[in-house]
């Protein structure tokens, strides 16, 4: 049985599940109940965050990668939570006019880094949720 400050993904850390649970006043209940939602929305939000982009739609995207950036912070990945904070800094650079096509580049080549870790945090997740409920 895995402890909290333990990692199922050895090759990096993508969950602090310790995090994750003073998030949620160390209720290890409610901490699998929002890392559920959390890998139960990924494939409709990946697939949001790739319409807005590939819409170039920077508005839309800075919003879906902002709320990204929110739950993962909530779930204790403050790597994908750093990462998104960044994409959404270029999205609203982009939308004020600050250097748009630079940020705009920016946002289009580190977007798909963003969504392999995005993966490998809901596969760790999910890892995490089935070791609990055994």
């Amino acid at each position: 049985m895995l402890g909290k400050e333990e990692v199922l993904n050895v090759e990096e850390i993508v969950l602090d599940y310790e995090q994750g649970l003073l998030y949620c006043a160390e209720s290890e209940e409610v901490y699998l109940e929002i890392l559920t939602i959390f890998c139960e929305q990924y494939e409709q939000v990946c697939s949001e965050l790739n319409q807005c982009l590939q819409a170039r739609d920077w508005t839309k995207y800075t919003i879906k990668i902002h709320a990204l950036k929110n739950n993962a912070r909530n779930v204790g990945a403050g790597e994908l939570g750093e990462r998104c904070f960044e994409l959404e800094l270029a999205g609203k650079k982009v939308q004020a006019g600050e250097d748009s096509a630079a940020q705009a580049v920016l946002i289009e080549k580190n977007h798909p880094e963003v969504m392999q870790l995005y993966h490998r945090t809901k596969e760790s997740a999910l890892a995490y949720i089935r070791e609990k409920q055994q």
